[in-house]
């Protein structure tokens, strides 16, 4: 998905000739920051990360799942705010025909970066806290990534949509050095579950 919006972005801004217009000082100072903070925040979106944490226990698995947002993007919007602010103002003294839209692009990353380092819905949605309890009898298969050290639990449910039961999987990110041993606590808690090595989607 990053590649393909940075694809996509880059072409828009060439076309625009915001960037890749090296004649033109204006299109330089106000093109360039601007794509620096496009890209920073279509990674910062595609790329965050979340936590998890499990509890093995005799009744069944304990799971907690939180957001993990990166602190760079938000630092790189605040510098990006005043690379912005410094170069649109030597742009504005070289024309004076650009002001509105000078400041318009500082203006706005500056409302954009206090936007967001100061909204408690915005840390809250990126810092949301999950937990949750699976009993060990629920489980009917287990399956063990062949490329990735993700083991999948598969379960049924009553999907309440479709209204109907449904197929479900708890994923067990790990790493590879830590497979062999969760993979033996659980099959000591379930010694009658089948044990597969398949590629499935991890979501």
């Amino acid at each position: 998905m990053f590649f393909f919006i940075f694809l996509i972005t880059t072409i828009f801004f060439g076309w625009m000739g915001e960037i890749f217009n090296p004649s033109s000082a204006k299109s330089t100072a106000i093109g360039i920051p601007f794509y620096i903070l496009a890209m920073t925040a279509i990674y910062g979106t595609t790329h965050q990360k979340t936590k998890f944490a499990y509890r093995l226990i005799e009744q069944g698995i304990e799971v907690c799942e939180w957001k993990a947002p990166g602190k760079g993007w938000m630092i790189a919007l605040k510098w990006l705010t005043v690379i912005a602010a410094i170069a649109v103002l030597f742009v504005i003294a070289l024309d004076l025909s650009i002001f509105w839209v000078a400041l318009v692009g500082p203006g706005g990353m500056g409302l954009l970066y206090l936007g967001l380092a100061n909204s408690s819905k915005f840390q809250e949605m990126h810092t949301e806290y999950h937990h949750r309890d699976h009993e060990w009898t629920r489980y009917k298969r287990i399956s063990i990534h062949t490329n990735r050290p993700v083991i999948g639990l598969h379960f049924d449910y009553f999907n309440t949509h479709l209204q109907a039961m449904d197929k479900g999987v708890l994923f067990l990110f790990c790493k590879k050095q830590q497979l062999a041993t969760i993979l033996q606590n659980i099959t000591q808690k379930r010694p009658d579950l089948q044990t597969v090595h398949e590629s499935f989607d991890i979501y």
